[in-house]
């Protein structure tokens, strides 16, 4: 199933079976559960430890968040943050494609604020 990962100064599609060890080998620690408002299921993993590991700020992550009202505005995600499709009974699916779309919509935004991708979505 295709994840999103958005780490530090960059942005990429992994295709991954979704489990708690991949979710925490991908955030680099135990996954803390987002809740991503928006269309479609989406579900949101970050390091739940981050803050206290000293984890630089994600700041496209928290863009992307902030634009679909899944944290407030005063909100930081730091860290790796995963993404995944949910298929609305508890399971997962792959990542849906608007969350690709907004997120590209963003790198702009995110390289303004100094958080520069290096890489696009596959």
């Amino acid at each position: 199933m295709r994840i999103v990962v958005i780490g530090e100064r960059q942005l990429i599609t992994a295709e991954a079976e979704p489990s708690p060890e991949i979710l925490c080998k991908i955030v680099g620690g135990y996954p803390e559960a987002l809740s991503v408002q928006g269309s479609g299921h989406v579900r949101g993993y970050c390091d739940d430890s981050g803050i206290l590991k000293g984890q630089p700020p994600n700041v496209l992550a928290t863009l992307f968040c902030r634009r679909t009202g899944s944290i407030g505005d005063r909100e930081v995600l730091v860290g790796t943050v995963a993404l995944t499709g949910g298929d609305g009974a508890g399971g997962y699916a792959d990542c849906p494609d608007w969350v690709l779309r907004d997120l590209e919509e963003l790198v702009p935004h995110a390289r303004a604020l100094g958080d520069l991708p290096t890489a696009r979505p596959n």
